[in-house]
């Protein structure tokens, strides 16, 4: 899973678009007005306008120079190292030679996995609290300093740091969900005590009464009109959990319709954003790509 910024820029997109496939993206306005937004589904490519002469000058000769390439070695199912492999894996298919200008930074490295429930319901919860804690400092860090942090590896239970140093960055945080599932089980209803699950739920407070520190105190980080989810294909399995869909609650534009006009759903979603928070995140959990 990744995560990385939108290229800002005053200028014209079509020089200056950085490619972000299979990545999340943070951006957000200049405070002079409503920043312009653009997206193409084909290759998941975002920009929008800000300020400073400095930052524009940079990124001219290399867009990604502004970019943190934080790796988080995090597993929700508590295993070793299942997802916690992945940001060794990625690097070693050539994640640096693909954004060569961009800073590595030191993994996200957390205490020895554990499949065990905790009271609170969360498997694996010691590595799970230290993750979402460090990797809040080190995204709101980075966006405080201008830079743009991309997060790679782990699972999505990672959006209950990001959105939270988002928000706290900007003000209002947006979220657009690319993910082939809902990840809105609530705490109560959760079979496995996977976070990844659950991190909609959380994010909106439809859940998180009784979540553990550092969690409870920092959600909910989102508005109901400030996500736009895109892909969702897991009616089965909700049924078979017993689940409901949060379709009414949120705009939800589900697998068979995304096939329809992907190119323009996804764009009026970040346009929608773009008029509803102060700064989004694209969040893309590579199982939409699959067929069924």
């Amino acid at each position: 899973m990744f995560y990385a910024p939108v290229y800002n820029s005053t200028e014209d997109p079509g020089s200056r678009e950085l490619v972000a496939t299979n990545l999340g993206i943070a951006g957000w306005p200049d405070g002079t007005g409503v920043p312009r937004s653009t997206v193409h589904w084909d290759r998941m490519t975002a920009w929008a306008s800000c300020t400073g002469f400095e930052r524009r000058k940079r990124m001219a000769s290399d867009p990604a120079a502004e970019i943190d390439l934080v790796g988080v070695r995090f597993d929700g199912m508590g295993r070793s190292p299942g997802q916690a492999g992945a940001p060794q894996a990625l690097r070693a298919v050539g994640l640096e030679t693909a954004l060569p200008a961009a800073e590595l930074t030191s993994d996200v490295i957390l205490p020895a996995p554990t499949s065990a429930r905790s009271p609170a319901g969360f498997i694996n919860e010691p590595a799970l609290l230290a993750m979402v804690d460090t990797v809040y400092s080190r995204v709101g860090h980075s966006l405080r300093t201008g830079r743009f942090p991309l997060l790679y590896g782990a699972d999505c239970a990672v959006l209950l740091a990001a959105i939270p140093a988002l928000r706290d960055t900007t003000g209002r945080a947006g979220l657009l969900f690319v993910d082939a599932h809902e990840d809105a089980t609530t705490m109560e209803q959760s079979d496995t005590g996977e976070a990844a699950s659950m991190e909609i739920a959380l994010l909106l407070g439809l859940t998180g009464t009784h979540a553990p520190e550092p969690l409870r105190s920092r959600l909910p980080a989102l508005d109901r009109d400030t996500i736009v989810m895109l892909g969702q294909r897991d009616h089965l399995y909700r049924r078979q959990i017993g689940v409901p869909t949060i379709a009414g609650q949120v705009p939800l534009h589900s697998l068979e319709e995304l096939r329809g006009d992907p190119a323009g759903i996804a764009t009026d979603a970040a346009d929608y954003l773009v008029r509803h928070a102060h700064g989004w995140w694209l969040h893309i959990d590579l199982d939409v790509l699959a067929g069924s």
